[in-house]
């Protein structure tokens, strides 16, 4: 009778020994498996060749945009020298008939004096007519003072798109000692202006 009570003692506590180990054991398993899915929810740190793609990457969109910027300014080179080109190609008569006209239907030239000089006592103008291209005309220069006045007439250089009259040279002696108002006319077969007066100093 002794003999039974201690085997099933002794199989009672071998039972809540297994017992225990189990839920020893389920807890550690449990405690393993939260564990794990915290670290999957925690970010991985990039790999270097996941910096070197993203690297990679910006680095392609910033050649894009800059190959945009360069296609941009072809383009835009593209038109001047086509508007260049179309201005280039206008002829003489399509110049003339934009220009402004006087009252007998001469093209409005605009002669400008670009230099008054004295070279060993004589006084040499030169002038220029920037809004016309031709040949043929001829350019008129007076000084003026008071009731005085004195003129010379030169031919003209016509160059790859205006005029330049060549220099007038009055002899020395030609112009006394005093302030005396220049001008400039330009005169052809199509057109027909003066320039403004300019002052010029004899000592």
């Amino acid at each position: 009778m002794a003999k039974n009570k201690k085997t099933k003692k002794l199989l009672k506590n071998i039972f809540t020994t297994i017992i225990a180990i189990i839920l020893i054991a389920a807890i550690v398993l449990g405690i393993i498996l939260l564990f794990r899915q915290n670290n999957d929810k925690t970010p991985k740190p990039q790999s270097q060749s996941d910096y070197a793609r993203d690297v990679n990457t910006a680095s392609d969109k910033v050649k894009t945009e800059e190959d945009l910027q360069d296609e941009n300014k072809v383009a835009e080179n593209s038109n001047d020298a086509k508007d260049r080109q179309e201005a280039d190609s206008k002829t003489e008569e399509e110049v003339r008939a934009a220009a402004k006209k006087t009252e007998s239907g001469l093209i409005v030239a605009e002669p400008e004096i670009t230099y008054v000089a004295d070279e060993n006592g004589d006084t040499l103008v030169g002038a220029e007519v920037r809004n016309i291209n031709e040949t043929g005309g001829s350019c008129t220069f007076t000084f003026t003072k008071g009731s005085t006045s004195t003129s010379v007439t030169t031919g003209v250089n016509a160059g790859p798109s205006y005029i330049s009259c060549e220099a007038a040279r009055f002899a020395k002696g030609k112009l006394t000692s005093g302030t005396w108002s220049v001008t400039v006319k330009y005169k052809s077969n199509n057109a027909e202006g003066e320039s403004e007066a300019q002052s010029y100093s004899v000592q």
